[in-house]
């Protein structure tokens, strides 16, 4: 009769416990800088110097959340602003929470580098906003 045993040392000397699964990739680049990568690097981490910090990894779902509004109100005017460049967005006000939108006429404008506002005169009505993006 003949036993094998095993032990757990020598069993863990054999797996593999450590993979990835790469693949595709490409170049990016504008300025000065350029970046080259894979898709599907788990294993990357966190790289840095040069005052610059480079997050990699894997990221199974990408969501891209709407800007967000905010809202000023003065006695005589709201003023209505979000983040700049937002394109692909317009502007749509209703009356009832549960309307039909309609777009805000009054054009943007950029207030600072970073800042798209419309500025409406108030009213006595109650009024929603939204941005909404146009899907083409």
């Amino acid at each position: 009769m003949v036993f094998l045993a095993i032990s757990p040392v020598a069993w863990a000397q054999l797996m593999d416990n450590w993979w990835t699964v790469d693949g595709g990739g490409g170049t990016s680049s504008a300025a000065q800088f350029t970046l080259n990568g894979t898709i599907g690097q788990a294993n990357a981490g966190v790289m840095s110097g040069g005052g610059y910090i480079l997050r990699g990894g894997f990221w199974g779902i990408v969501a891209t959340l709407p800007p967000r509004l905010t809202i000023t109100y003065t006695a005589s005017t709201v003023s209505i602003c979000w983040p700049y460049p937002s394109s692909g967005y317009i502007l749509q006000s209703a009356s009832l929470i549960n309307p039909t939108w309609t777009p805000v006429s009054t054009q943007p404008t950029q207030i600072d580098p970073l800042t798209w506002c419309v500025s409406l005169p108030t009213s006595s009505n109650v009024r929603f906003y939204r941005l909404k993006k146009i899907v083409s």
